[in-house]
């Protein structure tokens, strides 16, 4: 796989393009052949002076290679930002999950810093000012952290789902008095009622299921 993506683009580099086009060229490797190719790549496009439009659906990737990243949603591009500020500042639900935010869900402002999110039936305080027309809020999943009760944005929870990856242990929570289901049928419903949270391994203690 990885010969041919060489091959791949020698030949395109053959031609002396205006424009490098590359659609996912990582897409079918493994991590670590992928870790070389793209440091290939980093040398590539520091030497090619012209237009380089790459698409992926990798964040990360994109963060690597681009100055500037388009959103695309239906066709559509639905903002246009550095880098930088496409992670820290989206203004659109698919740039909320494009920038890898697992916590993504409908909100309502209530005040000049707070919101609503029906969803999840809870009520947040925010350091920043909620803008009047705002339709979306995003919690990343790494950002949680166990609290105790009366502080600001706490709330009692319950570990419904844990998956383990090689260096964190991802859990799912459900607001403690809310009905917990995880039959096929409603998994979506699921899904968009409980909160992803985000542990490193090893830490202590991990959470499990309860």
């Amino acid at each position: 796989g990885g010969q041919q993506q060489r091959v791949a683009l020698a030949r395109m580099l053959a031609t002396r393009p205006g424009i490098l086009m590359l659609d996912e060229p990582f897409s079918a490797l493994d991590s670590h052949l992928k870790g070389v190719l793209e440091q290939n790549l980093v040398s590539l496009f520091e030497a090619y002076h012209g237009t380089i439009l790459y698409v992926s659906h990798d964040i990360d990737e994109a963060l690597r290679f681009c100055d500037r990243i388009a959103v695309v949603e239906a066709g559509r591009i639905l903002e246009i930002d550095s880098g930088d500020e496409l992670v820290n500042s989206p203004q659109s639900e698919a740039a909320l999950k494009l920038s890898g935010c697992k916590n993504v869900t409908p909100a309502q402002p209530r005040g000049p810093h707070e919101v609503f999110l029906p969803r999840w039936g809870v009520t947040l305080a925010t350091e920043q000012p909620v803008p009047v027309d705002v339709k979306y809020l995003g919690v990343r999943a790494q950002y949680l952290t166990r609290g105790e009760e009366g502080q600001r944005n706490c709330f009692r929870m319950r570990v419904d789902r844990v998956s383990d990856a090689r260096f964190e242990r991802m859990c799912l929570l459900g607001f403690a008095g809310a009905l917990a289901s995880s039959s096929p049928d409603s998994e979506m419903e699921f899904l968009h009622s409980h909160v992803f949270w985000r542990v490193p391994k090893p830490a202590g203690e991990l959470p499990g299921r309860l």
